[in-house]
């Protein structure tokens, strides 16, 4: 259920409509060049898809959305996902969600304060373990084989080479 009206509704498709058109008129002073993220907004306001949404929804999809643009690198350092350049959806989502949040009255603090808290988390006794396991640790060159696992099934791996195959969620 939407706790936004269907007259506060109407207003921010004129609303958006004006912010098209505005980006439209800067590409062309540009030769119809526009940055990435002026893409993204103007496909968002040509179709707001999250108008209707109550703001629990959008927060939560915020959080998320937030916690997935970045990853972990092998140095535990918190970098932007690396396949940015083959997939930029999150970063579209993310932009849509920023203008869907500007036409609420902005991003909230205490928004990106509870979407940067399972990082925080992660770090709040200094490296994390898994960081501090591969310290020190370096690959060998050419291709490898990762057997993540428990040892009770590692280990006839290791001794007779039997290995346990069977889906994650068993």
């Amino acid at each position: 259920m939407s706790n936004v009206l269907p007259k506060q509704i109407k207003a921010k498709l004129q609303t958006f409509e004006v912010l098209e058109k505005l980006i439209v008129a800067e590409s062309e002073k540009n030769g119809g060049r526009l940055p990435r993220h002026e893409h993204w907004r103007r496909a968002y306001y040509k179709s707001p898809y999250m108008i209707g949404s109550c703001d629990e929804r959008i927060s939560t999809r915020f959080r998320n959305v937030f916690m997935n643009l970045n990853e972990l690198d092998s140095n535990g350092k918190i970098v932007p996902r690396p396949d940015f350049a083959k997939d930029d959806s999150l970063h579209q989502k993310f932009t849509h969600l920023l203008e869907e949040l500007n036409s609420r009255g902005g991003v909230q603090f205490d928004l990106v304060e509870e979407g940067r808290k399972p990082i925080l988390k992660y770090f709040e006794n200094g490296d994390p373990i898994a960081v501090k396991l591969f310290d020190g640790f370096k690959p060998p060159s050419g291709s490898y084989l990762v057997k993540y696992s428990r040892r009770e099934f590692l280990e006839p791996l290791l001794n007779k080479g039997i290995i346990r195959i069977c889906p994650a969620s068993y």
